[in-house]
């Protein structure tokens, strides 16, 4: 099992009660995050991995929600400083995931973490695999993205 640590994620929130409104195709700005921790752990093989990581984030007034760019994911123990659980509601349309909080979470810094599982695509979309025959003639698949 390969083990690749990403360091990429895009995070937004929306306010409890109001809406903090971004541009068509990108995520409100009421959450900004500072530093990620993400192990994925790919199965190319089966076309599909499995995550898990945290990530430290500012919020700026307190919400409800974090709304996140999510294709083909499956997403699962969502938590604020690993005590406030959220449920998760994906919109496959939208490519988004948005986790709904039991509780206001306030302002300032705090951490994220989830858990996730998602599919190894055949086209170069998210995390894609690409099969070749080595100069051996033995065939072999790398796994790339395009973040």
């Amino acid at each position: 099992m390969n083990r690749v640590l990403v360091a990429a994620v895009s995070l937004g929130a929306t306010l409890a009660g109001t809406s903090v409104q971004a541009d068509a195709g990108r995520l409100p700005i009421s959450v900004v995050p500072t530093a990620y921790d993400l192990t994925i752990d790919p199965d190319a093989s089966n076309l599909s991995f499995t995550g898990a990581g945290t990530v430290a984030i500012t919020v700026r007034a307190p919400i409800r929600t974090i709304t996140l760019n999510a294709a083909d994911l499956g997403i699962r123990d969502v938590k604020i400083d690993g005590r406030i659980p959220a449920t998760v509601t994906l919109d496959q349309a939208a490519q988004t995931a948005t986790f709904t909080f039991g509780e206001p979470v306030s302002a300032g810094k705090h951490t994220l973490s989830m858990a996730w599982t998602g599919k190894i695509h055949q086209s170069a979309t998210g995390l894609f695999a690409i099969d070749y025959t080595n100069i051996d003639g033995s065939k072999d698949r790398m796994l790339a993205t395009q973040f």
